[in-house]
């Protein structure tokens, strides 16, 4: 009789555990899905009149994660495109051309974001 007892006991005391233990492996899953992930951003470079300017080089200067070296050279639509950058997150970009630098912030959300800049 007396086991009997014990393996009620036990058998509650397990439920205890599993149930909370579920709950919190759901609940890791979840916020996985919402962590920040690594993505190639679109970016174009443009003068005050919309012109886009070319063989210029954009770098991440400051910002979320880690971004050492990570830089760019538009191209002749004034293109360029920064590789394995953490999203989301908020970046400060260095754009030097012609000798003169300048310096931009931007908010990036997803790899589908296109960053527009105008020097």
């Amino acid at each position: 009789m007396e086991s009997n007892g014990c393996i009620k006991m036990q058998a509650g005391l397990v439920r205890w555990l599993i149930i909370p233990a579920f709950f919190l492996f759901i609940g890791c899953i979840a916020k996985s899905d919402k962590m920040a992930t690594t993505g190639t951003v679109k970016g174009i470079l443009v003068n005050s009149s919309g012109q886009p300017i070319a063989d210029a080089v954009v770098m991440v200067a400051g910002g979320t994660g880690s971004f050492t070296d990570m830089a760019a050279i538009t191209d002749e639509n004034g293109a360029f495109y920064l590789s394995n950058i953490t999203l989301p997150g908020s970046y400060s970009l260095q754009v030097q051309t012609g000798g003169a630098s300048v310096q931009k912030n931007v908010q990036l959300t997803s790899s589908a974001d296109t960053i527009r800049l105008t020097y």
